[in-house]
């Protein structure tokens, strides 16, 4: 039977959020009501996941932009939910809104109606927490959304400059499936013919280009599986997740871009928290979850003990090599004269300078180096079909 995931109310007007097996929605819906809960939301646990993953970005970034503005003109934080209610693009995203505003016309705090709610995540219902018990929920919304709208804008530039990168090796990749498969077994039937005593570049192009021909379909099985492999390895195991990023953060280039955007999350993330009023150690804890790099939530993790055992976090960060010495230094002086939370700033504003320029240089020198691995490709093959013919006319 289907599993289908509802979020209903109970006559307190708590809500209530979970899964239940069902014949259908009808099923689903009844069987709730026998349980004297309100059904507000129901449908397949898919259906739903899909939903949020489509509003986990954009949608978000919106939300807390609008909602920033209205607190910020005076109005109450449920009438804001109602305005934004009504002016949501979709359905989907009237619905989250709905279910956040009846939440907190119940009674519940926003930061524990957004909690469970997979595209909010502990680092904004920390800092949504943080500003409704401050009374600054409006400052900490629009912390929130200046924070995800970098996270955005980072996110579009990176994936812009491997556009490139991707489209070319793609390419490479295609070129190589036509010259083994249609241009090299045309020139074998020719060899076969004249009986010539082949070099071993030309055994070896003519062989990949049989292999090719016959189990095309055994190449591209295996080449699925193993990224599949590849990335359930990534996610799932920490020494491989380790010894992947190890060897990345070592590339010329591409590991200081990826030391770069590290850093510059790390500052957002801890700056963020820190001006929202989060003490450190929560903070450092947060940030921990939401580093991309294994490697840098272990040593910000090492720095939340040093700095519950007493210690500066500055001292932990400095062990490793993955901090530069100008991020290091400030975060000392940060710790020194208390305004840690503007030099995290500080250090962020440099990376937003920092990374497109870096980027763009990771650019021009992929560009040369893609088109020199191409021509090689084409040269190998081409020099192992014109070998034998050149040594038939004499030429060798």
């Amino acid at each position: 039977m289907p599993v289908y995931a509802y979020t209903a109310m109970r006559f307190d007007g708590s809500p209530v959020r979970g899964r239940l097996e069902a014949a259908s929605e009808a099923a689903a819906d009844k069987a709730l009501e026998r349980e004297d809960l309100y059904v507000l939301q129901i449908g397949t646990a898919e259906t739903r996941r899909r939903a949020e993953g489509r509003m986990s970005k954009d949608f978000v970034q919106e939300l807390f932009t609008e909602l920033a503005t209205l607190l910020d003109a005076g109005i109450d934080l449920v009438e804001s939910l109602r305005v934004l209610e009504l002016e949501a693009n979709n359905s989907q995203d009237a619905q989250l809104i709905k279910e956040l505003r009846e939440a907190v016309e119940a009674g519940r705090p926003l930061e524990d109606a957004m909690d469970g709610m997979p595209f909010f995540g502990k680092e904004i219902t920390s800092i949504v927490r943080v500003g409704s018990a401050s009374g600054q929920l409006a400052e900490a919304c629009q912390e929130i959304a200046q924070h995800l709208e970098w996270r955005a804008r980072v996110g579009r530039d990176i994936r812009s400059a491997l556009t490139y990168p991707i489209f070319v090796l793609v390419a490479i990749a295609g070129l190589v499936v036509v010259l083994l498969t249609i241009v090299v077994p045309q020139f074998a039937s020719v060899f076969d013919g004249l009986h010539l005593t082949l070099p071993l570049p030309t055994r070896i192009v003519l062989a990949l280009g049989e292999f090719f021909q016959k189990y095309w379909w055994l190449v591209l099985v295996a080449l699925a599986l193993l990224l599949i492999g590849a990335r359930e390895l990534y996610r799932r195991v920490g020494e491989f997740r380790q010894f992947v990023e190890s060897i990345v953060l070592r590339v010329p280039v591409i590991g200081g871009l990826v030391k770069m955007n590290n850093q510059a999350r790390m500052a957002h993330s801890l700056g963020i928290m820190l001006r929202a009023g989060l003490p450190v150690l929560d903070a450092l804890r947060l940030v921990a979850d939401v580093l991309p790099s294994e490697a840098y939530r272990r040593i910000i993790g090492s720095a939340e003990d040093a700095v519950r055992s007493g210690h500066r976090m500055s001292e932990v960060l400095a062990v490793s090599d993955l901090f530069s010495p100008s991020v290091l230094r400030l975060i000392l002086v940060g710790e020194e004269s208390g305004r840690l939370d503007e030099c995290l700033n500080q250090i962020a504003k440099r990376f937003d300078e920092s990374i497109p320029r870096k980027t763009k240089q990771m650019l021009s020198l992929l560009e040369p180096l893609l088109t020199l691995f191409a021509l090689t490709i084409v040269g190998f093959v081409a020099a192992s079909i014109f070998m034998p013919m050149l040594s038939l006319m004499g030429g060798f």
